[in-house]
This record gives C-alpha cells, structure tokens and sequence, in this order.
C-alpha cells in the first residue's frame, strides 16, 4: 500500500491508533523509518514494513 500524507496533524492523532490496531490483531512492525536521505535528486518517502499474522 503506498499512501501520502497530506495533513500532518491528523496523520499524528491518527499514529497511536493505528499502532493499537496493529499490535491488537498480531502485526509487529518490521522496518520503520522516517527520515531518509535523497542520493542522486530521488526522493525516498518515509517507510513502513508490516509482518501480520495469518
């Protein structure tokens, strides 16, 4: 899934419950990494990797 974020505010309320959701129904997070560098002008958005229980 790839997604924007568009309005920061709502997406920082939005951060603790979808950690709950998660974790409630067996996910972990795998990678999680917020800031990234750019190397040759590419951009690189923030990255999530989810493990999730079957």
């Amino acid at each position: 899934m790839n997604a924007n974020v568009t309005g920061p505010e709502k997406f920082a309320a939005y951060q603790p419950l979808s950690m709950q959701a998660i974790e409630a129904y067996g996910g972990k997070f795998l990678v999680r990494r917020a800031q990234s560098e750019a190397l040759e002008e590419s951009m690189c958005p923030p990255s999530v990797v989810l493990e999730c229980a079957d």
